[in-house]
């Protein structure tokens, strides 16, 4: 039993830091116009070196997953 437990710690010790790393999170906004505080349609949305992309909607909301 002492054994099995020893090695349940190690794989995990081991299995942790690729679970931390690969965590995501959303990204939600809405784009606005800089001189009329007016939402943009259809802005293209780029993060991670363009690997994720998304574009607003008609409201211009956004929302995008991120692995960063």
């Amino acid at each position: 039993m002492n054994l099995l437990r020893k090695l349940f710690i190690v794989f995990f010790s081991f299995l942790l830091p690729f679970l931390a790393v690969s965590q995501s999170f959303r990204i939600t906004g809405t784009v606005i116009d800089q001189h009329t505080a007016k939402p943009l349609a259809f802005v293209n949305i780029i993060a991670d070196n363009q690997i994720n992309a998304t574009t607003t909607d008609i409201d211009g909301k956004f929302s995008l997953v991120s692995n960063a």
